[in-house]
């Protein structure tokens, strides 16, 4: 399913595949990473973050470390 810009009333397109997100500290519980993709809308630029349903593991960690700090959000 691919997300709708509210504003726009236009469904967004994936601008980034296996991007590095990290998640807030919550409740005791540390930060994590992990991969998720990365959507914006055509119209206003409106991006958003979905899909973290795959944690780094240490085999993925290495593909990934070099263009970790080009996608990390919190």
């Amino acid at each position: 399913m691919r997300p709708i810009c509210m504003k726009c009333k236009i469904v967004m397109r994936c601008k980034k595949n296996e991007i590095v997100v990290k998640d807030p500290e919550a409740g005791g519980f540390p930060s994590t990473y992990w991969i998720g993709d990365l959507w914006e809308c055509p119209t206003c630029g409106a991006e958003i973050a979905t899909g973290f349903g795959k944690p780094i593991t240490h085999e993925r960690a290495a593909s990934i470390a070099d263009r970790a700090h080009e996608f990390l959000y919190s």
